[in-house]
């Protein structure tokens, strides 16, 4: 991960460029790194390719940002 640059997936000899999603505020970015690797590994394990995987990945990093202590997501955010 590269902060506010985004991030960068090398798979299958294939580098994915990942943007970063701005938040509307900062308040906490501790686990963000934590964050990310769950919603990539979560998407993958679902199917999902790279590149997909990681702009949840990266989405659910911004959610993160904008709350203090662990990430939780909002039930409506998963589709359940």
């Amino acid at each position: 991960t590269l902060g506010s640059h985004g991030s960068l997936i090398y798979a299958d000899k294939t580098f994915y460029e990942i943007p970063a999603y701005p938040p509307r505020k900062l308040v906490d970015a501790t686990g963000c790194g934590d964050t990310y690797s769950a919603g990539y590994l979560y998407c993958r394990a679902q199917g999902l390719g790279y590149a997909e995987a990681g702009k949840f990945a990266a989405a659910m990093c911004t959610r993160k940002l904008e709350a203090t202590g662990p990430y939780t997501p909002d039930k409506e955010w998963f589709g359940a």
